[in-house]
């Protein structure tokens, strides 16, 4: 009789065991499918930061034959900017001085209208010389402005790669 009792009450624990264990195993399949859900996120923010890099690197391709064509047009108008800019400057001085020398001439009555044509040629000239420097001022910053933008692009996907 006591070897009954005693295989009903180890009968008894392992029940109790087996249920305990069913439930841990339950509770891991749980835990289990909660971490692949977020490892499954987690795989989908990667391939969109992916997508995303490979699109800026696309960007970037596509837009480097004209960096590279900007950037040497852009190295050699530096010099040429220098140049007209000071053309600029002293054309739109010459072009005050010459208009102040007019008005002042045609005011004292020291001028006659063969000379007030010749100098009213003259400073349309120098206007046109100061547009004409004005432009290419105009068409140096616009091939600047491109050059610092894809310089921004180029730094925002290397920050990308490094992360």
């Amino acid at each position: 009789m006591k070897g009954q009792k005693m295989v009903k009450i180890f009968s008894v624990l392992m029940i109790l065991c087996c249920l305990f264990a069913v439930c841990e195993g339950a509770l891991s399949m749980l835990k289990l499918n909660d971490e692949k859900k977020i490892c499954d996120s987690e795989i989908k923010d990667r391939e969109m930061q992916i997508v995303q890099l490979e699109n800026g690197i696309a960007s970037l391709e596509k837009g480097k034959a004209g960096y590279e064509s900007n950037l040497s047009a852009l190295r050699k108008g530096k010099a040429a900017y220098e140049t007209n800019k000071n053309a600029y400057e002293i054309g739109k001085a010459a072009l005050d001085q010459r208009a102040a020398e007019l008005a002042a001439a045609k005011e004292a009555g020291t001028i006659d209208e063969a000379s007030a044509a010749a100098t009213a040629a003259q400073l349309e000239t120098l206007f046109a010389e100061l547009q004409k420097n004005k432009a290419n001022l105009e068409e140096y910053e616009k091939i600047k402005a491109e050059a610092e933008e894809y310089e921004e692009g180029k730094a925002q996907v290397d920050a990308l790669i490094t992360k």
